[in-house]
């Protein structure tokens, strides 16, 4: 994906969470901004990052915001299949350690509050 799509790729992100009736606050400068902090490399593997996506669905109510976003490889993104994060954990597709490190990064944008919130409820996994 090239940086000229990500317009577009927001535009059909927004669009989902409407549908969704989640909660929607995704401009393209924070989708700008989640590529500059991974360096245009996949969070997983730090090849050339091919394509954004969310690290929980918008399906399973997950927030349309910018801590919800990760660049994936196309590798990556084939081993990820649909799953979630905590689906890639118990798979053993990712480590424990990197799911940790994912959601520390996470966190630390914005509404890293309300994704930390989304996947406390989801997972119980976070103590405060």
């Amino acid at each position: 994906m090239s940086r000229e799509n990500v317009s577009s790729w927001v535009r059909q992100l927004r669009y989902r969470a409407k549908k969704h009736d989640l909660f929607n606050d995704l401009s393209i400068q924070e989708i700008h901004d989640v590529i500059d902090y991974y360096k245009e490399k996949c969070c997983f593997c730090s090849d050339d990052f091919t394509q954004l996506d969310t690290c929980f669905p918008l399906k399973e109510n997950a927030p349309n915001i910018q801590a919800n976003i990760i660049p994936l490889c196309s590798s990556c993104k084939a081993k990820r299949k649909n799953y979630d994060m905590l689906e890639m954990v118990s798979l053993g597709i990712i480590s424990k350690s990197q799911f940790e490190d994912l959601l520390k990064a996470c966190f630390k944008r914005n509404h890293g509050d309300v994704f930390k919130a989304y996947v406390k409820a989801l997972s119980g996994y976070i103590d405060d």
